[in-house]
């Protein structure tokens, strides 16, 4: 259901950046999407979101699942990627030039 869930909001940001010349929104929520897609499934926290990226083949963290009890979460990256990522990981990618 996790990675589902990041699957279908994969969806809607590249569908976005179609649409606006490669570029995601500069917030979370597109709308016509189901805002469900927007929030983790676990906690209904929305997921992290790194504002001003494009769809690109460099790899930058665009959006991950909230801090949790899971010592893994879930990420998506500019290059399409879903990966599992441990939160010492996604605090580097986050402190390494992605912004918030």
């Amino acid at each position: 259901v996790r990675r589902r869930n990041l699957e279908e909001l994969r969806a809607a940001l590249w569908q976005f950046a179609a649409l606006h010349e490669g570029r995601f929104p500069e917030r979370l929520g597109v709308p016509g999407t189901d805002p469900s897609v927007w929030s983790d499934p676990d906690s209904g926290l929305p997921y992290l979101y790194a504002t001003s990226l494009r769809a690109d083949t460099a790899k930058r963290l665009l959006a991950c699942e909230p801090e949790s009890d899971h010592a893994v979460r879930w990420a998506l990256f500019t290059n399409g990627e879903i990966a599992l990522v441990g939160s010492p990981e996604i605090e580097r990618l986050w402190n390494g030039g992605n912004s918030r």
